[in-house]
């Protein structure tokens, strides 16, 4: 064929290209995905990760947990599917799960991480596995990413919401133009249910 950029040039010459996988002397990095924000931009330059969490201490070291109700966010070892992640592993989990229309577990619950000094990064992605359940109908809940320019001590900035069921899913995020350049950024997962119908890991 007579595409570019696919490993054989038009004029039958090889070719070296971002996104091959395969990382040439001019590139600093090739995953060969295309994505950014991954360690790995789709510019074939190496992007640094600030802070990854596996929950082997759990919670995170710094990480803090408040809120009300009779359910809260807690260490959990899920599976694969509901931890959201691709393979099994720890987590943090909160399940206010129960007979359907059940009022006997409510929660108002937030699991915090601790500050992250930005000042040196212009671009900042938010990127984590995690799985929301509702139960259809039924359920008053709802789960919250926010974020704070002023560590842990807020005020909070909700940069989306969870209402129904995302089963193991990824959440990424640019917040580059909320957080790039800032000394003092904290992350907040916010759960909120009145009828004992969904959880959030």
């Amino acid at each position: 064929n007579l595409e570019p950029a696919d490993g054989c040039s038009p004029a039958c010459r090889f070719e070296v290209y971002c996104g091959d996988g395969v990382a040439a002397p001019t590139e600093q990095c090739d995953d060969g995905n295309g994505m950014p924000f991954d360690g790995c931009s789709p510019y074939c330059t190496s992007e640094t990760l600030v802070a990854s969490v596996n929950f082997t201490t759990c919670p995170p070291t710094g990480w803090t947990t408040s809120g009300t109700g009779t359910d809260g966010w807690a260490c959990a070892n899920a599976g694969a599917n509901d931890s959201g992640s691709p393979s099994a592993g720890k987590c943090m989990k909160v399940d206010s799960y129960g007979s359907p229309g059940s009022l006997a577990h409510t929660a108002d619950t937030h699991l915090v991480t601790t500050s992250y000094d930005l000042t040196a990064y212009t671009a900042v992605e938010l990127s984590f596995y995690h799985f929301y359940y509702d139960y259809p109908n039924v359920s008053v809940a709802y789960g919250e990413v926010q974020l704070s320019t002023n560590g842990t001590a807020g005020t909070w900035t909700t940069l989306g919401n969870l209402t129904t069921t995302v089963a193991a899913g990824r959440w990424s995020q640019d917040v580059s133009t909320l957080v790039g350049g800032r000394s003092a950024v904290a992350f907040r997962f916010h759960y909120y249910d009145t009828t004992a119908d969904a959880g959030w890991w």
